[in-house]
């Protein structure tokens, strides 16, 4: 099973569509640089026609409950301790009233 079909199966159960993933990432502010995530770009990753990089892997297991890391070893770990370092800030995003309190 590939790292998208796993995403669209646990969507699938949590009973979430494809917008309601996109709402949960930019209410909790989860674009690149402050620009928001757009639709097309959750459709692009699920249908295959992006590739999903750890960083996004890690925001849908945020957005979808998962268990950590779970969807980014099946993508694979980036490499060296920088990457490393801006995967781990990702997990600032699982607290959205941590989010609003500016933590």
């Amino acid at each position: 099973m590939t790292a998208p079909e796993y995403l669209k199966l646990a969507m699938k159960k949590r009973k979430m569509r494809n917008v309601d993933v996109l709402n949960e990432m930019n209410k909790r502010h989860m674009g690149t640089n402050g620009i928001d995530i757009n639709r097309f770009h959750i459709s692009a990753i699920l249908n295959g026609g992006r590739q999903l990089s750890p960083y996004m892997a890690r925001k849908f297991e945020i957005v979808l409950g998962l268990e950590k890391y779970s969807v980014v070893s099946m993508v694979g770990f980036p490499k060296g301790e920088k990457s490393m370092q801006i995967l781990k800030d990702i997990d600032k995003f699982e607290d959205v009233e941590g989010l609003k309190a500016g933590i």
